[in-house]
């Protein structure tokens, strides 16, 4: 489902470059590849990195965690043991695992973020 939201953030990443970057490739006798591998893809991929991270944290909310969590499926668990137990602090607890889930892909996509925009954080100062 959340495909089609992932080729939109990178069809928009890659309509973002300028057109006269492009053309500038192409002056300086640049193939076709040369100028999508050293011009276009770099800063689509600059664009689309945060977007993309949003959708990966969407996706991974939206999902089982069965691939994250090795165990069964954590909202079915927490359903589960609320039926047989009627105790709501387990819905609390679910919650915090998501959270922590979430939080630690946040901050390793910031770091991964900061690593690849490095030189256009170096660049405006």
């Amino acid at each position: 489902n959340t495909a089609a939201y992932q080729s939109e953030i990178l069809r928009g990443a890659l309509s973002s470059v300028p057109k006269g970057q492009i053309e500038a490739g192409a002056s300086l006798g640049l193939s076709t590849y040369r100028i999508a591998r050293h011009i276009v893809w770099p800063q689509a991929f600059l664009i689309a990195l945060r977007p993309l991270g949003n959708e990966l944290i969407s996706m991974i909310k939206a999902s089982a965690l069965a691939a994250i969590v090795t165990l069964l499926d954590l909202m079915g668990q927490t359903r589960f043991i609320f039926a047989r137990t009627f105790d709501f602090s387990v819905y609390l607890y679910a919650a915090v695992i998501y959270l922590a889930i979430v939080e630690l892909i946040r901050r390793v996509w910031g770091r991964i973020d900061k690593a690849f925009s490095r030189h256009v954080i170096a660049a405006a100062r």
